[in-house]
């Protein structure tokens, strides 16, 4: 009887940490819809040129390139789990700080920023999946991946309903912020 508890523990404790790395997968697409949502919004608050805004978007990608590689050597020394973690509370954190940029040189070091946190959640939250999905014995990664984008499409919408309210690009990321970090706090507690 206490062999079947333990089992029956065992793959409710997977499950949990299994529905946590998707709400973690969820959480990244969706901050990138928000970003994404917001570039009208940042690029006319700042009188953003088309090459200027390219610039941004660029910092983005050096972000997240130079952070990856950084990630692995703190999951070594740290574990998936808590890299995981600290990278999605300061990526949902850091949703807020674009609109706070007074000029494009700025909102370019914000999204620098963006990317090195998108980057590292990216291979922390690849490297949990894998460990779960190791002890599922079984492939589950592809439905894993799946709530990327649906985050993308929630988050996307979200923005954009926010905008649709006039709510603004500082108003508007913020709330996407608060939220997006509420759920990675919950979503800690269980990977």
């Amino acid at each position: 009887m206490t062999e079947l508890s333990h089992a029956a523990g065992h793959a409710r404790r997977l499950l949990l940490a299994r529905a946590a790395v998707v709400a973690i997968f969820f959480i990244s697409g969706a901050g990138l819809g928000v970003w994404a949502a917001h570039m009208p919004l940042l690029k006319g608050g700042l009188s953003l040129s088309d090459g200027d805004l390219g610039g941004v978007l660029l910092g983005m990608g050096l972000g997240a390139v130079g952070a990856m590689p950084l990630t692995g050597l703190l999951l070594h020394r740290f574990g998936a789990v808590g890299v995981t973690v600290a990278a999605a509370l300061a990526f949902s954190v850091a949703l807020a700080l674009p609109p706070q940029a007074p000029d494009g040189r700025t909102l370019m070091l914000c999204a620098l920023l963006l990317g090195a946190l998108m980057g590292a959640l990216d291979v922390a939250m690849n490297a949990q999946a894998a460990a779960i999905e190791k002890a599922y014995g079984r492939p589950i990664m592809s439905s894993v991946h799946a709530f990327f984008s649906i985050g993308g499409l929630f988050g996307a919408a979200g923005a954009g309903g926010l905008i649709a309210l006039d709510a603004g690009a500082g108003l508007g990321m913020g709330i996407c912020a608060a939220v997006l970090a509420l759920v990675s706090a919950v979503a800690a507690l269980r990977l």
